[in-house]
């Protein structure tokens, strides 16, 4: 019995305790790590099975399996296809290299791109469900929260695309303005499109935005054209410029025209360019003074299209966009005036 209580109380049976604690927590911890990996590449896979594969052919994934090394090629050339708008052969390619590849961080990307063609090609419920469940498995992946922020948008989920937003700072620093202008650009949208609302109440916070940021300006023009015209020309005689909003005045009938927009030159101008008015002053604007000549002195009819020119990248686009198709950038795209001759059918 005392040699009993004599090994106790050894100071090398305590050392020996330790170590086994710190032994059993190590492998405890790493047993859970391994269990977490193992989940994370279930869901992965999980997820890659759950789409329909419409694989290129059983020599493509035998390939795949037969030179891995060939992947990332792969993946350029699906971005290429994707790039030049043949969705269907980029989803096809990504689908086979889900189908072959075993690693999870090449899954990752592969998925990423799968989720960015699917939100391409409009399939939005697809590549939302994407970028969750990516999310989900590796909640810091910025990438694939700015691919989820622009599919709740395209969907028109607005208060998701905000709380998304919030995340994105969280885990992603971001330059002061990029945040403010998207915050307020979903502020905006969530303010024009909820229905608990009264008009009086949406029309004053919206007309508040649009003072403290004109990227919104045409934003809030478009919606005050359609539910208040004494709003919509209010707001417009109080901006500095009316330059880059022709395209939303041109569509002004001449019934709805406000009384005071003769003593606003700028904007007479351009309904004296449509022919609403006669006028001997030139328009300060060279293509509206075209109009304005052709209508004085031609027979020829001539009518004003329009296209829009982000000031970031540079591309031209026939439709108007709150942000650059191209490059994304949340912008008011530059106005680009074109007169042309009408053809008679």
């Amino acid at each position: 019995m005392d040699s009993i209580l004599y090994f106790y109380r050894d100071p090398l049976f305590d050392i020996i305790i330790l170590f086994s604690i710190i032994a059993t927590i190590a492998l405890l911890d790493y047993s859970r790590n391994k269990y977490r990996t193992h989940k994370k590449q279930q869901s992965l896979q999980a997820l890659a099975q759950s789409y329909e594969h419409t694989t290129l052919n059983e020599d493509m994934s035998h390939f795949i399996t037969l030179y891995p090394k060939a992947t990332p090629f792969l993946i350029n050339l699906a971005q290429t296809y994707a790039q030049s708008g043949d969705n269907e052969m980029a989803i096809k390619i990504f689908l086979s290299l889900l189908e072959s590849n075993k690693n999870t961080k090449t899954k990752i990307v592969i998925l990423e791109s799968l989720g960015k063609t699917y939100l391409n090609a409009g399939f939005m419920q697809k590549s939302k469900d994407i970028f969750t469940q990516i999310l989900k498995t590796y909640p810091r992946n910025a990438t694939a929260m700015k691919l989820l922020i622009k599919s709740y948008e395209n969907m028109g989920e607005y208060q998701k695309a905000l709380e998304a937003l919030e995340c994105l700072d969280e885990i992603d620093s971001q330059t002061q303005d990029f945040y403010t202008n998207n915050q307020q650009y979903f502020y905006l949208l969530i303010l024009l499109n909820a229905h608990n609302i009264p008009l009086y109440k949406k029309i004053q916070n919206a007309t508040i935005i649009g003072k403290n940021n004109p990227l919104f300006d045409k934003i809030i023009l478009r919606y005050l054209k359609n539910y208040d015209l004494k709003a919509f020309w209010n707001y417009v005689f109080c901006l500095d410029s009316v330059t880059n909003i022709i395209d939303i005045l041109w569509e002004i009938s001449q019934e709805n025209l406000h009384d005071e927009i003769i003593n606003y030159p700028q904007i007479f101008e351009i309904f004296v360019a449509k022919g609403y008015f006669e006028s001997k002053k030139e328009c300060s604007i060279f293509e509206l003074e075209i109009l304005r000549t052709m209508h004085t002195y031609s027979t020829k009819k001539i009518h004003l299209a329009f296209e829009y020119r982000c000031h970031h990248c540079k591309a031209i686009f026939p439709f108007d966009s709150p942000r650059c198709p191209q490059c994304e950038e949340l912008t008011q795209l530059d106005l680009i005036l074109k007169p042309l001759q009408k053809i008679e059918l």
